[in-house]
């Protein structure tokens, strides 16, 4: 009887599914693998960059013939609407589940950015974690290169950008941190198209030679563009915020300059009160793993101080700059006071900037060797 109710129960699931209008075939979705978003005249031009997996060929652009990525775009007054337009041009359904990028023109604001990213709020299938890119000229130029490195943009880009996160020469964005901030500071990645140094006039003519970096980031203030953090201010960022895995340090060895790469171990960080002012404090753990070619550069007491006091320095041209911007909620100061000091929070309105102003911060590194 137990069986007789389970498989009536089931062709009951399967006859619901197969009738329901809700149920798309996977051949009628466009698969969606980034998104860029430009300011207009009609509002916000959107572009996507997509995958049909009912095209023949491959996923990447070594053979332009044979490639099923293709790039589709459309201008609204809001980029819900832009992206309806894509849908109803390509007589196809979009997939954002997959998608893996959101690269910003120039010109646009994060001061209402659930209204802006309505589209993936709303959607069951939108994937939160999607990487969140600013770039200097225009998302649509970004999204519809032809990279030298030969392989699906959108893929390609994602890659960079976590290669240049590793190394601390940016720092790292999705889209749920963008909705979360909202009023607060945000630094975006910055990704920067260029024409590669090698290869022949004719080929950067055809778009044959252009590669992407992605170093610096652009910071909003209450949703609005304020600075441009540069490589050097984003490694000392990731160190404070302890993101990434290394980064590169520029000391003066035995024959000249050289550099070492240094490794975060750790980091504590303790907040303590004196009146109504505050003090943060970093204590930073740090590692050089020593060779061959690093001993014959450095003594080893002379490597670890100097790992250090490079460290404080990409620090302190940070810390400076946040202050002289008024962007110091970027280091996360303000949440910890929030949870440690609720009252003064209240009374500091709930404004990460009003909260920052009571906050010193100081900082200290120690490198290990081996």
């Amino acid at each position: 009887m137990n069986r007789v109710a389970f498989f009536l129960i089931a062709s009951l699931l399967m006859l619901s599914a197969t009738g329901s209008r809700d149920t798309i075939a996977s051949l009628d979705r466009a698969m969606v693998h980034a998104v860029g978003i430009d300011r207009d005249q009609e509002g916000y031009k959107v572009t996507l960059q997509l995958f049909r997996p009912d095209n023949s060929g491959t996923d990447t652009q070594l053979d332009a013939g044979k490639a099923n990525i293709f790039v589709i775009s459309a201008s609204a007054p809001t980029v819900e609407e832009a992206m309806t337009l894509c849908e109803n041009r390509l007589g196809e359904y979009l997939f954002i589940g997959h998608n893996q990028l959101i690269v910003l023109g120039k010109g646009i604001s994060l001061d209402a950015p659930s209204l802006l990213f309505s589209r993936f709020i709303k959607s069951k299938e939108s994937y939160l974690g999607a990487a969140v890119a600013c770039t200097e000229g225009t998302a649509e130029e970004l999204l519809s290169a032809k990279l030298s490195e030969g392989a699906v943009a959108a893929q390609n880009i994602i890659n960079i950008l976590k290669r240049h996160t590793e190394n601390s020469e940016t720092v790292f964005c999705d889209l749920l941190d963008t909705l979360s901030t909202e009023g607060a500071s945000l630094a975006v990645p910055l990704l920067k198209l260029t024409e590669s140094s090698s290869g022949s006039s004719e080929k950067k003519q055809n778009n044959g030679e252009l590669t992407v970096s992605a170093e610096g980031a652009k910071v909003f203030v209450g949703g609005k563009e304020r600075f441009i953090l540069s490589a050097d201010e984003c490694a000392g960022l990731s160190l404070l915020r302890c993101e990434g895995k290394q980064v590169t340090v520029r000391l003066d060895g035995r024959y000249g300059p050289s550099a070492a790469v240094v490794r975060k171990s750790g980091r504590q960080l303790s907040l303590t009160r004196s009146g109504n002012r505050f003090s943060c404090r970093y204590e930073l753990e740090l590692s050089v793993r020593t060779d061959q070619s690093t001993d014959s550069l450095f003594d080893r007491e002379t490597l670890a101080a100097g790992c250090e006091q490079a460290v404080l320095a990409l620090c302190g041209k940070t810390l400076s700059k946040l202050e002289e911007q008024d962007a110091s909620d970027l280091l996360g100061g303000s949440k910890l006071l929030r949870s440690r000091f609720p009252q003064i929070w209240i009374d500091c309105g709930k404004d990460h900037r009003k909260a920052e102003s009571l906050i010193g911060y100081t900082v200290n590194a120690k490198c290990c060797l081996s």
